[in-house]
C-alpha cells in the first residue's frame, strides 16, 4: 500500500535510508528534512516544500515535483532521471554531480543553483532560468535550451560543458564562458555570444548562422566543418583557431585577429576583412577569398 504524507509537517524529519518510492508528499512540509540515498522512485512531491532539504544522492527517478520547492537543497550526485521537475524552484539548490537526464525542467528556476558536473542530456529545459549558474563540466547534449534564460548581464560559467547537439539557438549568451566546452554539431543561430570565451572549445560543425561573435574569444578553438554565414566576428579573436573547411560567406570579420588560422578549404566569400590580422594564416586551393590571392600574401597569409 501506498504511503501518503499529503499536505503533513514533515519538517526535519530524518528518512535517511529508507525506501519511499510512490509515496505521497503532495504539498507536504519537508524542510530541513534528512533524506540522503533515501529511495523516492516516483514519488508524488507536486508542491512540496524541501527547503536545505538533504537530498544527497537519493533516487528520485520518475518522481513528480511539479512547483516543488527545493530552495537551497542538497542534491549532490542525486538521481532525478525523467523525473517531472516543471516549474520547480532550485534557487542556490547544490546539484554538483546530480543525473538530471530526459527529465521535464520546463520552467524550473536555477538561480545561482550550482550543477558542477551535472548531467542534463536530453532534457527539456524550455523557459528555464539558470542566471548565475555554475554549469562547468556538466553535460547538455542534445538539450533544447529554446527560451531558457542562461544570463542577464551576469557570467554564465559552461566550462568543458558537453553541450552536443544542444540547441542554443537565439539565446542571450553575452560573455558566457565556453572554455574548453564541446559544442559539436551545436545548433547557435542568430545566438548573442557577445564577449563570450571558446578558448580551445569543439566546435565542429556546429551552426552559428547569423550568431554575434563580436569581440568573442575564439583562440585555437576548432571550427571545422562550422556554418558562420553571415555571423558577426568583428573584433573577434580567432588566433590559431581551425577554421578549416568552415562557411564564413557574408561574415564580419573586420578587425578580427586571424593570425595563424586554419582557413584551409574555407568559405569567405563575400566577408568583409577590413582590418583582419592575417599574419600566418592558411588558405589552399579550396579556400574562397573575398580579396586576391596577391592582396592575401601581402597581408602575411601563407598557402599550404
Amino acid at each position: 500500500m501506498k504511503k501518503s504524507y499529503k499536505g503533513r509537517n514533515l519538517r526535519g524529519q530524518d528518512f535517511s535510508d529508507q525506501n519511499l518510492s510512490f509515496t505521497d508528499f503532495t504539498e507536504a512540509d519537508l524542510s530541513v528534512a534528512q533524506a540522503a540515498k533515501v529511495k523516492l522512485m516516483g514519488s508524488n512531491f507536486s508542491k512540496a516544500f524541501l527547503w536545505k532539504a538533504n537530498l544527497k544522492g537519493a533516487d528520485l527517478r520518475w518522481a513528480f515535483l511539479k512547483e516543488a520547492s527545493l530552495r537551497d537543497a542538497v542534491l549532490r550526485g542525486a538521481n532525478l532521471e525523467k523525473a517531472n521537475l516543471e516549474e520547480a524552484v532550485f534557487v542556490e539548490a547544490k546539484l554538483e554531480g546530480a543525473n538530471l537526464s530526459e527529465a521535464n525542467l520546463v520552467g524550473a528556476d536555477f538561480r545561482e543553483a550550482d550543477l558542477t558536473g551535472a548531467s542534463l542530456t536530453k532534457s527539456k529545459l524550455t523557459r528555464a532560468v539558470f542566471l548565475n549558474a555554475n554549469l562547468e563540466s556538466a553535460s547538455l547534449e542534445e538539450t533544447d535550451l529554446t527560451g531558457a534564460l542562461l544570463v542577464n548581464h551576469t557570467l554564465l560559467n559552461l566550462k568543458k560543458a558537453n553541450l552536443k547537439r544542444a540547441d542554443l539557438s537565439g539565446l542571450d549568451l553575452k560573455a558566457t564562458d565556453f572554455k574548453e566546452a564541446d559544442l559539436t554539431g551545436a545548433k547557435l543561430r542568430e545566438a548573442d555570444l557577445k564577449a563570450a570565451t571558446f578558448y580551445k572549445a569543439d566546435l565542429t560543425g556546429a551552426d552559428l548562422t547569423g550568431a554575434n561573435l563580436s569581440i568573442t574569444m575564439l583562440k585555437e578553438a576548432d571550427l571545422t566543418g562550422a556554418d558562420l554565414t553571415g555571423a558577426n566576428l568583428s573584433r573577434a579573436l580567432l588566433k590559431e583557431a581551425g577554421l578549416e573547411d568552415a562557411t564564413l560567406e557574408g561574415a564580419n570579420l573586420d578587425g578580427s585577429d586571424l593570425t595563424g588560422a586554419n582557413l584551409k578549404g574555407a568559405n569567405l566569400k563575400g566577408a568583409s576583412l577590413t582590418g583582419a590580422g592575417l599574419q600566418g594564416a592558411t588558405y589552399d586551393d579550396n579556400t574562397i577569398l573575398p580579396i586576391s590571392e596577391g592582396e592575401a600574401q601581402k597581408r602575411g597569409m601563407v598557402k599550404k
